[in-house]
């Protein structure tokens, strides 16, 4: 099968946090900008439980390890898979808590329950699942809201659409109109659905086809590049999405759609590929190689391949080392250097002092604090006036540009003159060279001497 890992934000509704109330959705913390999408979903209630359903392989828990966190304990299907201490004298964050592998692929519930003594956090989760037969390939694509494969129904008037950096593809379309709904037909056996949940938002109705689901998408604060919903077990072939308003929860309420992601399977025998997504898009990586027969013919191919080469390689470097000694012998004719002064060489410019452009692609969320009114808004601007979007897990990027200045100019300098001294005409005769019409008029009339010869200067070669 095409196996790959699918991420799972804390503010994902697909997580079901239990009981209502003892979880809070923590944007202001101190430490919320090193948590992945600047927050965290934190407890300090005994028995408190944070629970995942999926199918899969594997599950990993992601969270922080801090001064004054307690202990928990990690199930897998009510059964207990370990027991974890959270407390740490050096604050860290992005922590693997729990994780299982090697599941029989199928339908799992993960949970993550307190054992009281302290605050428990949760950052993301993790699942390894996959699709397809087995022995083939993952075939991934993603489909932003500005494509046109997407239907904005009942007209795309309908529908507004927002840009900004804290969305995927920097767009996002919404609506807060009723009867109003956005499709899209395709081929796959898994998908992906992002957007953004906020104080304002409707539950969200999605259909696969004509299953529906009622997702709950309101939250205490704004996040973007969210998991809204996923879906696997399609089989082949073609397949209808629609996403629609569900319960009101406000009086004008807002929904959203910011990306889809497919997933389908290719026949091959080469391997598996692995799929890492969740609020930051889908990147395919390719991580397994088969070795049976066809795989073993192969590697014995490339190594003779490799080994014929490397044997060009030697033969090559023996012919230029043998070139290189019959130049060595061969006799050259000195060359005799120049005795004439150099000019002085311009200076290098420094480079200057690179400026940033634009904006960092690692600077926090905007907390619901910062912005309460808007947080509580349900006007269009709600959508609109920020400068910056969710940390990812990948380290941060910046784009910076820099100037070129001319080179400096540097005035002409004179060549050195040799120094001069006054001798007699009797002196003189020694400097006379013969057909020398000046030596010997400086011998005549007396007067300064030529430079004297360099002791060290090389003999002038004749040819």
């Amino acid at each position: 099968m095409a196996s790959f890992s699918l991420v799972v934000e804390d503010s994902s509704p697909l997580i079901t946090y239990s009981p209502a109330g003892a979880w809070v959705d923590t944007t202001d913390d101190t430490l919320a900008t090193s948590y992945s999408g600047t927050s965290l979903h934190a407890t300090n209630a005994q028995d408190a439980t944070a629970a995942f359903t999926f199918n899969g392989t594997g599950v990993s828990f992601f969270g922080g390890r801090r001064p004054g966190y307690g202990t928990y304990t990690f199930l897998v299907d009510g059964e207990v898979v370990s027991v974890g201490d959270a407390s740490s004298t050096t604050p860290t964050t992005r922590e693997a808590l729990a994780s299982v592998s090697n599941l029989p692929f199928g339908s799992h519930t993960a949970t993550l329950k307190t054992n009281g003594g302290g605050t428990i956090d949760l950052d993301w989760i993790e699942i390894a699942t996959q699709v397809g037969a087995p022995g083939s390939q993952l075939a991934a694509s993603t489909v932003d809201d500005m494509d046109p494969r997407i239907t904005y129904l009942p007209s795309p008037d309908a529908w507004q659409t927002n840009t900004g950096p804290m969305f995927m593809g920097n767009s996002l379309h919404f609506t807060k109109q009723q009867n109003t709904a956005a499709s899209m037909t395709f081929e796959g056996e898994a998908i992906a659905l992002y957007g953004a949940v906020s104080p304002d938002h409707a539950d969200v109705r999605v259909s696969i086809d004509g299953q529906e689901n009622l997702l709950p998408v309101s939250a205490s604060s704004l996040h973007t590049q969210v998991l809204l919903y996923y879906s696997d077990g399609l089989g082949p072939g073609e397949h209808k999405l629609v996403l629609s308003p569900g319960l009101q929860t406000t009086a004008t309420p807002f929904i959203d759609l910011d990306s889809i992601a497919v997933f389908a399977s290719t026949p091959g025998a080469n391997g598996s590929s692995a799929l890492s997504t969740g609020g930051r898009g889908p990147s395919l990586e390719f991580v397994e190689t088969s070795r049976g027969p066809a795989g073993m013919k192969t590697i014995i191919i490339g190594a003779t391949v490799a080994g014929i080469l490397a044997l060009l390689l030697i033969l090559g470097l023996i012919l230029m080392l043998l070139r290189r000694q019959r130049q060595r012998n061969r006799k050259t004719i000195p060359v005799m250097e120049s005795s004439s002064p150099k000019s002085p060489d311009l200076p290098m410019q420094k480079t200057p002092v690179m400026l940033e452009a634009g904006y960092s692609f690692a600077k926090p969320a905007l907390s619901f604090t910062d912005y309460a009114a808007a947080r509580h808004s349900i006007a269009p601007s709600y959508y609109g006036g920020f400068d910056s979007e969710p940390e990812s897990r990948a380290p941060s990027r910046a784009s910076s540009s820099a100037s070129t200045a001319p080179m400096l100019k540097v005035p002409a300098i004179g060549l050195p003159q040799p120094p001069k001294r006054a001798i007699t005409t009797e002196q003189a005769s020694d400097f006379v060279v013969p057909g020398c019409w000046t030596c010997e008029l400086i011998c005549l009339q007396g007067g300064e001497a030529p430079p004297t010869r360099p002791s060290q200067r090389p003999p002038t070669m004749n040819f």
